[in-house]
């Protein structure tokens, strides 16, 4: 990902601007079970208008969660997008595998954490 550093349109370097806003929430919305990656939308967008730097992708994307017509992280990881407001069906192996990690974080004992590690914020788990 991410070869493509540099567009132009015409006679300037391409812009988030450019990137239109309903592509980014359509390939967000058109992701199987409701969630997309940072990588099923750049394929989405790169399909319809061309090559789309990933630094412009990750832009774009940022500022669609900042105006709330997306959710999601767009930090450079494989993301995880969707349209807020929309009920995500998850599978159930899914499900089980949050409900056992949750479970997982509540078994850890806190207080064998040493106090030069706890922060000035660290406060103990319930």
């Amino acid at each position: 990902m991410g070869e493509i550093t540099i567009r132009r349109i015409g006679d300037r370097l391409m812009q988030c601007k450019d990137i239109p806003d309903q592509l980014v929430i359509e390939a967000v919305a058109s992701a199987d079970e409701g969630w997309a990656t940072t990588a099923d939308v750049w394929q989405f967008l790169e399909a319809r208008i061309g090559p789309v730097p990933w630094n412009l992708l990750l832009a774009k994307l940022r500022r669609l969660i900042a105006r709330r017509l997306i959710d999601g992280c767009a930090c450079g990881c494989s993301g995880g997008f969707r349209i807020p407001g929309v009920q995500v069906e998850h599978s159930a192996a899914a499900a089980r595998t949050v409900d056992r990690w949750l479970a997982a974080q509540r078994a850890v004992s806190t207080s064998s954490v040493p106090a030069a590690l706890r922060g000035p914020n660290w406060k103990a788990r319930p």
